[in-house]
């Protein structure tokens, strides 16, 4: 019998060594690679932070907005230190000013740091004694006032409310891919031919409707869109630094028939059909008629029957008409391209329980092309009134309806706090100012433009979204 090598022996025991080195590494490979997974959605979870954190720094709230929104990515706060933590240990650290060393933005208020520290289990590194691993990842953001980062479409009513918040059918398109959406109620998306694009999308409830699984959404900052379970946005108009309230009763227009009833309707003459502010019963704009606003305030309160041919029901719109602000620019800026240049514009106020009623559309012809107020206008005293639209009284509950098939643009500030506002038909309607309702409720086929932000807005870090900046 032939005698074995007694090298062969040690051959064996070289390759068996030689094995586990080679698993070693390739369980290294594999557990460096879950961890840079792991940190790659905890960079997520940190970058969702630092954005719900900044979107309420006027409002306080940083640290719970930060770490809920950490918990929806998946990394909910269960630890205040996880230096020398047990594996699961998660820290979500929110710090207003930011502090973490070296930062870009270290002591400056205007900043929201979200640092998010958690220890992962390791696997195939067991073999060498180690068993766990600490990632620390961090995200800095900021809210950008006025500009085009700015929320451009804020809904108030919360998610208990019987009315959701924001509530897109048919084949409606709400296109805002340079501000964000801040719906504080619920995104309906029963029928899952709409479309949404924005720069963000925050929704304070929850998913209705039939196209949850995968809503036709998109937001071009990359955060979640929507995100879901956000911390409410509060109405900017109340709640800013300086609180926005209606404005007194101004006594009847010049163009009222007699004092005390002035339900002021057009007939086609242009001589006519160029009014003075003041106070109404109502505005009726006929079909094919143009109504030329002259600046100031237009304060409608008359009381709405539900007829839409009744002259008693706010402002009206019948057929082709037409309203435009005096002296209106067209094209890129309508207005003027800053508030220095910015045209001498209207606010129109609703109250009692008027509201606008534009039933009928205008074909190609645009509606409605308005300008805000500027800071400098007689009738603005203080600049009070600056970049504001329409301004719906909160006691008045009347629902505005645009309807039909229209091209209408608006430069200011449209707010309707306590009702739902309803967008129907084949319209192209342009809000250049922010859109702030109870709800909204898009139906038909209607394109919603939304966000370019003219010169003149309200100074108020209110309308803003946060920005990732580190």
């Amino acid at each position: 019998m032939k005698k074995m090598n007694k090298q062969s022996g040690q051959v064996l025991i070289s390759m068996a060594l030689a094995f586990v080195v080679l698993a070693g590494f390739a369980g290294l490979a594999m557990d460096m690679g879950v961890l840079r997974y792991e940190r790659r959605l905890q960079q997520t979870a940190a970058d969702g932070a630092a954005v719900a954190g900044a979107s309420n720094l006027p409002y306080g709230g940083v640290g719970a907005a930060g770490q809920t929104a950490a918990g929806q990515d998946g990394f909910t706060n269960n630890n205040s230190d996880c230096t020398s933590g047990a594996v699961g240990c998660i820290n979500v650290s929110m710090n207003n000013p930011p502090t973490y060393p070296g930062g870009a933005h270290v002591g400056d208020i205007k900043y929201v740091e979200a640092v998010v520290t958690a220890v992962h289990q390791t696997y195939f590194m067991n073999i060498f004694g180690v068993d766990k691993r600490t990632v620390v990842t961090r995200a800095v953001a900021t809210n950008i006032t006025g500009g085009s980062k700015a929320q451009c479409m804020i809904t108030l009513g919360p998610p208990t409310a019987a009315i959701e918040g924001v509530n897109v059918q048919g084949s409606a398109w709400i296109n805002a891919p340079h501000c964000g959406i801040a719906d504080n109620g619920n995104f309906d998306t029963t029928g899952n031919g709409y479309k949404v694009t924005a720069n963000t999308f925050a929704v304070g409830g929850q998913c209705l409707g039939n196209d949850c699984s995968k809503p036709n959404t998109q937001c071009t900052a990359g955060a979640p869109c929507p995100a879901y379970q956000v911390p409410a946005t509060p109405d900017p108009m109340a709640n800013g630094p300086t609180a926005i309230t209606p404005p007194t009763f101004p006594g009847y227009s010049t163009d009222c028939p007699a004092v005390g009833f002035c339900d002021w309707a057009s007939n086609g003459d242009p001589a006519h059909d160029t009014i003075h502010p003041g106070a109404y019963n109502s505005i009726a704009v006929g079909a094919n008629h143009t109504v030329v606003l002259l600046p100031g305030i237009y304060y409608i309160n008359g009381a709405v029957t539900g007829d839409a041919n009744n002259p008693n029901s706010g402002l009206n719109m019948n057929g082709k008409g037409s309203i435009h602000t005096d002296g209106y620019l067209g094209g890129t800026n309508p207005c003027g391209s800053s508030a220095a240049t910015q045209i001498a514009g209207v606010m129109i106020y609703f109250t009692n329980t008027s509201t606008i009623n534009k039933f009928v559309g205008g074909g190609n012809i645009p509606d409605l092309q308005l300008c805000p107020m500027n800071s400098t206008q007689p009738g603005n005293p203080g600049g009070k009134y600056t970049g504001i639209q329409i301004y719906q009284d909160p006691s008045d509950t009347a629902t505005p309806y645009l309807y039909g098939d229209n091209n209408s643009t608006y430069n200011g500030v449209l707010y309707f706090p306590t009702v739902q506002v309803v967008l129907y038909g084949n319209s192209n309607f342009t809000s250049n100012g922010p859109l702030i309702a109870d709800a909204i409720s898009i139906n038909g086929n209607p394109v919603v433009t939304l966000g370019n932000f003219p010169g003149g807005l309200p100074p108020t870090a209110s309308f803003a979204v946060p920005t990732i900046v580190e």
